[in-house]
């Protein structure tokens, strides 16, 4: 016979099957009720009984507090220096930018300006080959300064020409093209039998072109056909 059956058929068998009262189930209650809500208790190394708090915010001490106060005021110190010095390096960047912007517009010509130089040097010479008593000059003495006079004009606008193509200043050709208001400026109409009506036939000053935009039209007489449109006249 097992233990339990034992305890069960014996003598303590009548109070394991005895019914319990209201009372009792009340009071057992009240006593595993109790149990549950008090705190948890361990044993510390030499067998006492420690009461062990859920919550250890409680057991901080005033130095503790202070220390964790320090600690985080000396953070928002660290984040406050790294917001101004990121302020003033924005406000630099903006400085430099301004900088820039004002120098380009004061010295962005200043290569071009260094490619003029030569042409003006060329002028100079040029006008330096003319005596300024050229009419005491005998004629074959005055055909040989005015061929070297063209010839150093001739120089002159090649290198102007050279210095404009650098710069993607192109000069564009006109004439026998067909009028473009968007290229040309008339400043004239004329009749011209051998010249088809609206196309140029005379140019007074080249167009020049920046890039992919017009610098400057070219201003040109055009010619009005055989005349049935009537003589020369001003546009």
């Amino acid at each position: 016979m097992s233990l339990i059956q034992s305890l069960s058929f014996g003598p303590l068998g009548a109070l394991w099957r005895a019914p319990v009262s209201a009372n009792g189930l009340k009071w057992l209650s009240e006593n595993v009720s109790q149990s549950g809500g008090e705190e948890e208790r361990g044993m510390d190394g030499d067998g006492n009984v420690v009461e062990e708090s859920a919550d250890d915010s409680n057991d901080l001490t005033e130095e503790d507090i202070v220390k964790r106060l320090e600690a985080t005021e000396k953070e928002s110190a660290q984040y406050k220096e790294k917001y101004v010095r990121a302020l003033a390096e924005m406000e630099n960047v903006r400085a430099r930018a301004r900088t820039d912007v004002e120098n380009s517009h004061r010295y962005g010509i200043r290569k071009f300006a260094l490619s003029l130089l030569e042409v003006a040097d060329n002028l100079s010479r040029a006008l330096g080959s003319v005596p300024e008593d050229i009419e005491s000059l005998s004629p074959d003495q005055s055909r040989s300064r005015l061929a070297a006079l063209v010839e150093g004009v001739k120089l002159t606008e090649g290198v102007l020409q050279r210095s404009f193509k650098q710069f993607k200043v192109v000069r564009f050709d006109s004439l026998g093209e067909v009028f473009n208001p968007q290229l040309h400026d008339a400043v004239f109409q004329s009749v011209c039998p051998d010249i088809d009506a609206g196309k140029v036939f005379h140019v007074v000053k080249e167009g020049y072109m920046l890039q992919d935009r017009v610098l400057r039209p070219a201003q040109v007489g055009v010619s009005s056909g055989d005349g049935t449109k009537g003589s020369e006249t001003e546009v």
